[in-house]
This record gives C-alpha cells, sequence and structure tokens, in this order.
C-alpha cells in the first residue's frame, strides 16, 4: 500500500520537472524574440533612405591602390559614411556570433551586400589593421565567411553559378 508521504514526494518530483520543462520553453521564446528583434533592427537600416543613399555611395567609390584610397577618402565626411558601414556590419557580425541574429535570415535580407562591401573594403580593412589594431572589424569578416557559402549555395541554385562580388555595381 502507498502512503500519503510517497505521493507526496511523487507529486514534488512532477512539479519540479515541469518547472524545468517550463523555464526551458520560456527561454527558448526570449531567444526567439531576441532573434526577431535583432532581425527587425537589420531591416530598419535598410529602410532608412540616407543609410541605403550612403552604401551605395560607399560601394561605388574608386581607387587603385591604399594610398590613393586614403588619400581621397581620408576626410570626416567620407569616414562617416564608409566608417558607419563598416561599424554597422561589425556589429551584426558580433550579433551573430552571440546567436542573436539568424544567419538563414540575414542573407536573404541583405547578405549580399554585406558581402559585396566586405569584397571591396577587405585590403582597405587589413591596412587598418596593420596600423591600428589587429582584430579591428574581424566580427565583420567573421560573418562574411559564414555567409560565402550560403549565398554561394543560392547562386548555384538559381542557375547561376558563382556570383562575383568583386564590385559588381559599379
Amino acid at each position: 500500500m502507498v502512503d500519503y508521504q510517497t505521493i507526496f514526494q511523487f507529486l514534488q518530483t512532477v512539479s519540479i520537472m515541469a518547472g524545468i520543462v517550463y523555464y526551458f520553453f520560456v527561454l527558448n521564446n526570449q531567444q526567439k524574440n531576441q532573434k526577431l528583434t535583432a532581425t527587425y533592427d537589420v531591416l530598419e537600416a535598410f529602410r532608412n533612405e540616407k543609410y541605403y543613399y550612403n552604401y551605395l555611395e560607399v560601394l561605388r567609390l574608386e581607387w587603385e591602390t591604399i594610398d590613393e584610397f586614403w588619400d581621397k577618402y581620408n576626410t570626416p565626411e567620407w569616414q562617416s559614411k564608409w566608417g558607419t558601414m563598416f561599424q554597422h556590419y561589425d556589429g551584426l557580425g558580433l550579433l551573430w556570433k552571440k546567436r542573436l541574429l539568424d544567419l538563414d535570415d540575414f542573407s536573404h535580407l541583405m547578405g549580399q551586400g554585406c558581402l559585396d562591401l566586405w569584397v571591396r573594403y577587405k585590403p582597405v580593412v587589413e591596412d587598418m589593421r596593420l596600423k591600428h589594431a589587429p582584430d579591428y572589424l574581424c566580427y565583420w569578416e567573421i560573418l562574411c565567411e559564414a555567409l560565402e557559402p550560403i549565398l554561394k549555395d543560392k547562386w548555384d541554385k538559381a542557375g547561376r553559378g558563382t556570383n562575383n562580388s568583386n564590385n559588381q555595381h559599379r
């Protein structure tokens, strides 16, 4: 025969297990909400006409050598434009690294733009790393390394072969 103490212990165990399961559901839901918020913030940037205009301007800058880039575009006006873009993508890379940004969603929304800008400006970033900090904009680079195979796969599935990100927007 089962006594009341055994029943009480069984109910306590079931209650604790139910609490743990509930906690994991709440935690999972919070993570989904954080990713959704981050994705929405990504969209907000490109809904801003001035931001998008600056993005296109920065993408279309022309130079032959790193020295020429610094001679032409190392002014407060240009630094604010390309610096904003660089920091924006580096921040998105950090969000992705912290698992707050869904890479598949990002690849659909603005992954190609991120990668195009990285391919175009990688020599500039590498020069900045040599002069200032070896890990400068490292999260942007990590993000692009993760995006590249996803975007290549999308181009392959579309039957267009490999996308040439080397400044196709000029």
